[in-house]
């Protein structure tokens, strides 16, 4: 089993390899374009059997769509695609959207940098209603939302992808296997849904107001307990856990694979998260993916070492994580050229 974080200018890019099994989750901003990663890494299996968009974050959202959007292109004018995917896993929208019909127009500013606002709605019968205040940038991803439906609407209809599944959030854990794969939904569950070519920008707006948070979280496991896991948590912040120790996924000593919570943010609710790991956190390998902050990363990462790799140490030169698991040794081991982390804390984020 091969594992690859990609260096994407931000956000993350992450490569699953396991005998003919690939897996892609999230594709980055986009200013990196993450074809040439997989053309190199997927060498002659020029197909993804599963793509997983964690959540519609543009750090995590961009990537894909101008992935998707090559393909389609490729099509169009050679009907040849470099890439032939079987699977693709959104979060769902739709049964979020439905209490929004009541609403006339919403207001909301695109990006407001620190300041704390509220965003207003005007309902049909002319009443205003605020909703709750919300404190630092705020990505409005509704184009995002539109394209990436619309994309996968051709995707399909080109025969490029052959299943779309849609996955809602869940409360508190579940940890359950999804039909026909090694993959296990952590806070998530598949839904049916049948995929429509347009979307109302309207009826999306409430629900960025928590996107991070609300990140599907997976993780694969090529066997039983006694294989490898490796864990995909986006920016999730494990609040379906209920500040419980992380005791849903059957870790094993050097055998499991972390993509650390938020790229290593030193938020007090994705600090959290570490403790979710139970009281052992250096059996873990932890990957921080592509992100320079000044807030990252933080304290609880750091500690972790020396099991700790960056795709970006700061402002150091950036590498593609490749670790390697053999089932002889039973451990990951960093594949040649492969440096550990030397990244440094930086203080707590004031409230």
């Amino acid at each position: 089993m091969e594992f690859f974080a990609f260096p994407v200018h931000m956000g993350d890019s992450f490569l699953l390899k396991d005998k003919d099994f690939t897996l892609l989750v999230d594709g980055g901003d986009g200013k990196v374009p993450i074809l040439n990663h997989l053309l190199d890494k997927l060498r002659q299996h020029s197909l993804l059997n599963v793509i997983i968009c964690s959540h519609y974050d543009q750090d995590h959202i961009d990537g894909l769509l101008d992935f998707f959007q090559h393909l389609i292109d490729e099509f169009i004018y050679s009907r040849v695609p470099s890439v032939k995917i079987e699977e693709i896993w959104l979060p769902d929208i739709f049964a979020r959207i439905e209490h929004t019909k009541n609403y006339q127009q919403i207001y909301v500013p695109r990006h407001f940098g620190d300041k704390e606002v509220r965003v207003r709605v005007e309902k049909k019968d002319g009443t205003n209603v605020e909703l709750q205040k919300i404190k630092g940038e705020f990505d409005i991803a509704i184009y995002k939302i539109c394209r990436i439906v619309r994309t996968c609407y051709f995707l399909k209809a080109f025969n490029i992808v052959n299943n779309i599944r849609w996955f809602e959030l869940k409360d508190s854990c579940v940890d359950q296997i999804v039909q026909g794969t090694n993959i296990y939904g952590i806070n998530c569950l598949e839904i049916a849904r049948r995929i429509t070519q347009s979307l109302t920008a309207d009826e999306l707006i409430l629900q960025f107001t928590r996107i991070n948070e609300e990140s599907l979280v997976f993780r694969y496991n090529s066997g039983d307990d006694d294989f490898p896991n490796v864990l995909f948590t986006a920016d999730s912040n494990f609040s379906f856990c209920e500040g419980r120790y992380l005791d849903i996924v059957k870790f094993a000593s050097g055998k499991t694979i972390v993509t650390t919570p938020h790229h290593g943010s030193n938020d007090e609710e994705h600090v959290k998260v570490y403790t979710n790991f139970g009281r052992t956190p250096r059996e873990f390998i932890f990957v921080r993916s592509s992100e320079f902050h000044r807030n990252r990363p933080c304290t609880e990462f750091v500690q972790n070492k020396p099991n700790n790799y960056c795709v970006r140490c700061k402002r150091d030169e950036e590498q593609t994580v490749h670790l390697i698991y053999t089932q002889s040794s039973g451990k990951w081991r960093a594949a040649t050229g492969i440096k550990l982390c030397s990244c440094k804390p930086v203080k707590r984020q004031k409230k």
